[in-house]
């Protein structure tokens, strides 16, 4: 059987010889700094074990379900479907959206709303440039019951748009805090950051987003912010870029405290996400060839030591 690290070698090595890949052409001047002290080297969870989930746009850390599950999704054109899986990276049900339709489904995010804990799916996508508005779709997260499939009818969808022009966009976040949404554009030299109020948001009409900043990262494809709100993971095909906020808040991040982290690299890997109680982070890839199966992955998080008297 061929290994892991050999699988991802190979295909490093095909796609530089037959087509173009952002991740091999992001710059290597790179302005952020590898910290190797806040997180331990990759773990291996476990394959995933079905082919269905086969282009993982993204991922989220369940909070409702104890035994510690993650949900999926996939990238545009897929059926309007969200997939649960065990730490393991085994599939444990698939919920079909009823009514709903995947465009290009980019991302997932979760918001605690007093006492009712939800699911937000961006439907961010704009590879083409022909969609002047993306949405959101938002609903409570399931209990699981151990059945294989279910059906989700409630949900309810925002519409957003760009006050500037069309943008390509594969990562959102929300602030528990401060009720914020935050995106983070999927450009060739930088991300543009851009912000709305779940106030703002509208499901009889578009709401118009409100251009922050920009930061110098080039191709994020996810995001990922802890409960708190006080540190943010950034992705990209090469790196994963990691915030520390403090009281500064999303809206300040660009003065935050960032670097890299010691991350190795993925086919295609586009998605992150906080693990439970900020202990950690994954990981996962699409699969970009018959050959490799994506990894869950796992960056256990360094925390200091108690302190001792």
């Amino acid at each position: 059987m061929i290994s892991y690290k050999l699988q991802v070698l190979i295909l490093t090595l095909s796609v530089a010889i037959t087509s173009y890949s952002p991740a091999i052409y992001i710059k290597e001047k790179n302005p952020y700094p590898i910290d190797f002290s806040f997180f331990y080297p990759l773990h291996h969870q476990g394959k995933i074990n079905t082919k269905e989930l086969n282009e993982c746009s993204g991922i989220l850390c369940s909070q409702n379900n104890p035994g510690n599950y993650i949900w999926a999704i996939n990238d545009g054109g897929d059926l309007p479907r969200i997939f649960l899986l065990n730490k393991k990276a085994e599939l444990q049900c698939t919920y079909f959206l009823n009514g709903a339709k995947n465009h290009d489904w980019e991302e997932l995010a979760g918001y605690l709303d007093s006492s009712t804990y939800t699911l937000w799916i961006g439907d961010l996508g704009t590879n083409t440039n022909k969609r002047t508005w993306v949405n959101l779709l938002t609903f409570t997260e399931p209990l699981y019951s151990f059945q294989k499939t279910d059906t989700l009818k409630n949900f309810t969808t925002y519409y957003v748009k760009y006050p500037d022009k069309i943008r390509n966009t594969e990562a959102f976040v929300i602030d528990q805090q401060t009720k914020e949404l935050y995106f983070f554009s999927k450009e060739a030299d930088s991300s543009v950051v851009f912000s709305i109020s779940i106030q703002e948001l509208q499901s009889n009409d578009s709401s118009t987003l409100h251009l922050l900043y920009k930061l110098p990262i080039p191709y994020v494809t996810g995001a990922s912010l802890s409960a708190d709100g006080l540190a943010l993971l950034l992705k990209n095909y090469s790196d994963v870029y990691y915030f520390r906020l403090g009281k500064l808040r999303l809206k300040n991040m660009s003065d935050a405290q960032i670097c890299r982290i010691d991350y190795t690299r993925e086919p295609q890997g586009e998605s992150i996400s906080w693990a439970w109680g900020n202990q950690g982070f994954y990981t996962l890839s699409e699969q970009t060839s018959n050959f490799i199966t994506p990894m869950l992955c796992y960056y256990k998080r360094n925390l200091p030591s108690p302190k001792t008297h």
